[in-house]
């Protein structure tokens, strides 16, 4: 797939090919500070921003819930139930 970091012009991450091989899951590659930086997006998104008093200061447990809860709605809402 095309390097993420340089796109196609070629860098240190790709050995200046601008492509890179992933041969395990691409969930995999994807570190851990990025994964929370997504769960924190999308909190924002919903009204819950990264500051003292919103999702920072939430427990692990209610992060977690209300990640399946706005998923479930969602898909609920998309099946029309």
């Amino acid at each position: 797939m095309e390097c993420f970091i340089c796109g196609e012009r070629g860098c240190d991450n790709c050995n200046d090919t601008g492509e890179i091989l992933i041969a395990d899951c691409p969930l995999n590659v994807i570190p851990v500070e990025t994964w929370d930086m997504i769960e924190l997006a999308e909190l924002y998104e919903k009204g819950l921003p990264p500051i003292a008093g919103g999702s920072l200061d939430q427990l692990r447990a209610f992060v977690v819930a209300f990640r399946i809860f706005t998923k479930a709605k969602a898909r609920h809402k998309m099946i029309g139930v």
